[in-house]
């Protein structure tokens, strides 16, 4: 069966039988998993496989959005309470030690996401801070300074991409420039 460009979530921490039905016969093209999915090392390895073992695919796209602090999926397993605009501080202030330590960061969350069986990662946010930024993005964009954002931006693909994680690039042009959150 071709496969439809659709990404599906689950209920629960467990694949129902409807969910097993969907994997095995609709062939969506990825499962993205949200914290209600998520509750220990063990059950999401279980999970991850499971969906992979049911698509009959060892690489089939399993989606998190794991940015750190205010967007973290995975609170119950690591703590995650960095957040991009933390980098982008510190590459104002030192560009070669933040590029040491993001390339670490970013490799040790690759470790993690593929020990789960999770191969996509909804980073970087690419939106530039302005004075009107709307409150939904606060510390999730690396900086005002919009070559701080591409630079860490092509960083956070790179790293990734080095540890076999796809990335998402999201919000473009994004809440940067908005006053209102499109969320709601």
């Amino acid at each position: 069966m071709k496969k439809k460009a659709l990404i599906v979530s689950l209920k629960g921490t467990k694949l129902t039988s409807k969910e097993m039905l969907l994997l095995t016969k609709e062939n969506p093209w990825g499962v993205i998993l949200f914290k209600r999915n998520l509750t220990s090392i063990d059950q999401i390895k279980l999970l991850t496989s499971k969906i992979k073992k049911l698509t009959r695919n060892k690489n089939f796209p399993i989606i998190i959005d794991e940015e750190g602090e205010t967007v973290s999926r995975l609170t119950n397993i690591i703590n995650q309470n960095i957040s991009a605009n933390l980098f982008g501080t510190l590459f104002k202030n030192n560009s070669i030690l933040c590029l040491n330590l993001y390339r670490l960061y970013i490799n040790s969350l690759s470790k993690i996401l593929t020990k789960l069986g999770i191969n996509i990662n909804t980073i970087p946010v690419l939106d530039v801070l302005r004075s009107n930024t709307n409150k939904v993005i606060g510390k999730r964009s690396f900086s005002k300074d919009k070559k701080i954002v591409k630079t860490l931006g092509d960083l956070t693909l790179k790293y990734l991409h080095q540890n076999r994680i796809s990335g998402v690039i999201k919000h473009i042009p994004g809440h940067g420039a908005s006053t209102s959150d499109s969320h709601k």
